[in-house]
């Protein structure tokens, strides 16, 4: 006597199949590598080429029309401190004195995002 496959094991067999097309698998292959490609790209050729305007009243704006750093007065036994906009690279440049000798020794760098590196 032969049995009927039942409704179960024919949803998987037909699963199976389609798991084993070979159309299938060129359309996630083709959709990785699309991912990819975007990807390095992106990495070779970063946004920061573009040209980005700052808004007017923007801090970063406000500090370039300075034209200099924004620098601390020295005082005795306190750290020194300047502050500037790296408009190319986005970024936040946070230089140190700690002995105040007029050479500023350590640097924080943030990008503009807000993010410390």
């Amino acid at each position: 006597a032969r049995q009927q496959p039942r409704d179960d094991q024919l949803l998987s067999s037909s699963m199976s199949d389609r798991v084993a097309d070979p159309l299938l698998w060129r359309a996630v292959a083709l959709i990785a590598l699309t991912g990819v490609t975007g990807f390095m790209l992106g990495q070779r050729f970063p946004r920061e080429n573009s040209d980005r305007r700052l808004p007017a009243n923007s801090l970063p704006s406000a500090v370039r029309d300075i034209g200099r750093p924004l620098t601390t007065s020295p005082a005795p036994g306190k750290a020194r401190y300047r502050l500037s906009f790296d408009a190319t690279r986005q970024m936040w440049l946070l230089d140190t004195d700690r002995d105040n000798d007029g050479n500023f020794d350590f640097r924080h760098q943030y990008h503009a995002s807000g993010t410390a590196w």
